[in-house]
């Protein structure tokens, strides 16, 4: 799906545009944002082709085989973006290849995009209301991106959350996969970010004629925020941490709790064993000098003796706070 819009900020007015309609040495003070979602390669290159971008250049956009960075061309400036969020209790990444030129900004993406969804929605206020050059559609890049790795982050907190409430509760194997889960997101949202603020630092930082000198100092702004995003990701997986040490050391409480009890039934049941196998003991004949196996109260005799023991045992196990 494409959609081109057409900035004027001589007149202040905005319109919806066709790729053909666009050329590629406009009048003064026009400027064109172009997003293609899901269309294939060859859509962007024909029209980088027609706004006059080298083929050497082209060759180096749309080499795959090339790690994604921050290039600066003679024409145009190329960056790649990454959305990052949780969809269905899922981790979905999306990559954002932006290109500007002298007159246009061209993101390309194979998925829907959130943020970019926001700024669809947006832009026309922000255009009309607070722009003064076309940077502004680079600052709502940016900020609209942070603010969806901010939501990103709150969600994954209260997914942590979640883990924590399950740790007090009956918590089964099932909570090591969804920490395990939550760690490895927290490990690439945070190489997202990063990436993120580098760009975002460069094109504040870097002086080149496709970013206006009024739109770097806001894009500084955004690069600290993302730079704090990136230590409250770090946060959130010590708390992970901990909160997974926190489980473990509950269930060791909970096994000694377990292992302290049998041990207090084996040292009830370890006397009395003593005893039964004393008198199971074949001292049945006529000549037998154990007197307790002929006398009549021999048999009451045994219980009480049992009685006792038991008796002083559980008195001394609580005396001691045992149980």
């Amino acid at each position: 799906m494409t959609f081109a819009i057409e900035f004027d900020f001589n007149t202040k007015q905005e319109r919806p545009v066709a790729l053909e309609e666009i050329a590629a040495v406009p009048a003064s003070g026009l400027y064109y944002w172009i997003d293609l979602e899901g269309e294939p390669k060859a859509t962007a290159r024909g029209f980088l082709e027609r706004m006059n971008i080298d083929p050497l250049t082209l060759d180096l956009l749309f080499d795959d085989d090339t790690p994604p960075r921050f290039n600066v061309f003679s024409s145009c400036l190329h960056f790649m973006l990454k959305e990052a969020r949780v969809v269905n209790d899922d981790w979905l990444t999306v990559p954002v290849q932006v290109v500007l030129g002298s007159h246009f900004m061209l993101t390309s993406h194979p998925a829907r995009v959130e943020f970019l969804a926001d700024i669809k929605q947006t832009y026309k206020e922000d255009f009309h209301e607070h722009s003064h050059s076309p940077g502004f559609l680079l600052f709502e890049l940016a900020d609209h991106l942070t603010q969806g790795y901010r939501l990103t982050l709150n969600g994954i907190s209260e997914m942590i959350e979640g883990v924590q409430a399950q740790i007090l509760g009956e918590a089964g194997s099932e909570m090591f996969h969804e920490v395990n889960d939550l760690i490895r997101w927290l490990l690439e949202f945070r190489k997202i970010i990063i990436a993120t603020r580098e760009i975002v630092h460069e094109l504040a930082t870097r002086k080149s004629p496709f970013v206006s000198e009024s739109t770097r100092p806001f894009l500084e702004k955004k690069g600290v925020l993302l730079d704090r995003l990136s230590t409250d990701v770090t946060t959130e997986r010590e708390v992970l941490s901990e909160s997974l040490n926190l489980f473990m050391g509950i269930v060791s409480y909970r096994t000694n709790r377990v292992v302290t009890k049998l041990t207090m039934v084996s040292m009830f049941f370890l006397p009395l064993s003593f005893l039964v196998g004393l008198y199971g003991m074949n001292f049945g004949s006529p000549d037998s000098t154990m007197p307790e196996l002929g006398w009549k109260y021999g048999y009451v005799f045994f219980w009480c003796v049992v009685a006792t023991i038991v008796g002083s045992l559980v008195y001394w196990m609580r005396r001691n706070k045992w149980f």
